[in-house]
């Protein structure tokens, strides 16, 4: 799961989860899959957006990168998104949730995220 959740208008919350789908890249994953809980008021507990076997597939692409610190840890500090990915149907969700992402499918969707990377050492 990652850590931060997003917030709807409507108050229901999105909790992001790695479906394990990750191909490796150069310096991150050139694609991975997630998954997205909609959490909320008469959604239920199987309220998804994308599945294990049908995720949400990111393409990321690196918009910046700086040498940082955290935690005095020598790591890249990048910011990566993806401006072309599909949303499917939510499943097990009250109609509503479809209606306010739109249509299922669509690739105009925007994200960005911020990775701290780091080299392992053994």
């Amino acid at each position: 799961m990652i850590n931060t959740p997003l917030e709807f208008p409507t108050g229901w919350k999105l909790k992001i989860y790695a479906t394990g789908q990750v191909q490796p890249g150069l310096i991150f994953p050139s694609v991975f899959g997630v998954k997205a809980q909609v959490i909320g008021d008469g959604l239920g507990d199987n309220c998804f957006i994308g599945s294990d076997a049908a995720p949400v597939i990111m393409q990321p692409r690196i918009q910046w990168a700086l040498p940082w610190f955290f935690d005095m840890t020598p790591m890249l500090n990048t910011k990566v998104y993806d401006d072309v990915f599909a949303i499917p149907w939510a499943t097990g969700c009250a109609p509503t949730v479809n209606l306010l992402i739109g249509a299922a499918n669509a690739t105009s969707n925007h994200m960005d995220i911020n990775w701290a990377i780091r080299h392992k050492t053994f």
